[in-house]
């Protein structure tokens, strides 16, 4: 029976990795440390959101300085605002017909599955710990960090591999009504996989995840709270999603003080790539950059996803 989780327990991030490119740009070929399960024919026979889910996944776990991560110890937690849509919608237009005649792939319809991403993380570091694939549109991954809190709160596992992944499919017109924007938006298209890795908090953990809340309100107060300036007068690094910063334009301003982290592109999981690319500039920084993080977004019908991290100063 699992143990009453602990007030007082604070949740580390230990290591981190994302990968963002460009809307069908190359990704990394260097995906060690994949297990031997998933080299060779079977990988090739991968599609494009699998592989970005495993290029992150893997760029995270290379840098936790674990020999291995334990297996039966070990979560996976994914969230995905709109899956696999390159093999459900090749799938579905062999089956249905489509503009050009292809016989159905057995591999494809296995892979369209909403836990695809989840599953090929899980089985190349060999884990066989609780998996859990959420798609709940542009809160996606905080609902997964929610999930991963509790388990490590609980005791059912020691680490949480958690992490965010979407994939561009064309055409852009098809893209935009996937995400709910208006054919019109201005907002730019963009994919991206981000994973962190977490424990409790430890020597090891290089930061603290803070609050994390998936829920309905009104953006500009919970901006407001999410975002006040720490005590000493220290400001935030503050990500609003696309959609939100689209919807809401003069949203930044509520804050004066925070430093807008950089607009990637819209995509329903591009918090988790956020968090990973504050992470990245604070480990590189010297100093001068801020220690803490806040992210908010917003799904199409209307709840807010707020992510905290406090920066520990581990070199990860």
């Amino acid at each position: 029976m699992s143990a009453a989780p602990s007030p007082k327990m604070e949740t580390g991030i230990r290591c981190w990795g994302s990968v963002a490119p460009a809307p069908g740009g190359r990704l990394p070929d260097d995906l060690e440390p994949i297990s031997e399960p998933l080299v060779g024919r079977r990988f090739r026979k991968i599609g494009r959101f699998i592989k970005l889910a495993l290029s992150g996944a893997a760029t995270c776990v290379r840098r936790s300085e674990l020999e291995r991560l334990p297996p039966e110890r070990t979560g996976v937690f994914f969230g995905t605002g709109i899956g696999n849509t390159p093999d459900l919608s090749g799938f579905s237009e062999a089956v249905l017909g489509g503009p050009t005649e292809q016989v159905p792939s057995p591999i494809q319809f296995a892979h369209s599955i909403g836990n695809s991403g989840a599953f090929y993380v899980a089985q190349a570091f060999e884990l066989s710990g609780p998996v859990l694939a959420i798609s709940q549109e542009d809160v996606s991954f905080e609902c997964a960090l929610l999930a991963a809190r509790d388990a490590l709160a609980f005791g059912d596992v020691d680490y949480a591999l958690v992490g965010g992944a979407d994939v561009y499919c064309p055409d852009d017109a098809a893209q935009r009504q996937r995400m709910g924007l208006a054919p019109s938006s201005a907002v730019p298209l963009s994919e991206g996989s981000g994973w962190v890795l977490l424990e409790r908090l430890a020597p090891t953990s290089a930061a603290v995840l803070g609050e994390v809340r998936v829920e309905q309100e009104d953006p500009r107060l919970a901006l407001q709270r999410q975002c006040s300036v720490a005590e000493g007068g220290e400001p935030s690094a503050l990500a609003i999603s696309a959609r939100l910063a689209e919807g809401s334009p003069a949203l930044a301003s509520a804050v004066p003080h925070a430093r807008l982290m950089a607009n990637r592109g819209a995509f329903p999981t591009e918090s988790a790539v956020a968090l990973c690319a504050f992470l990245e500039e604070r480990a590189a920084a010297a100093g001068g950059l801020s220690d803490l993080f806040h992210s908010i977004g917003v799904s199409r019908d209307g709840f807010l996803g707020l992510v905290s991290a406090r920066w520990a100063g581990r070199a990860a």
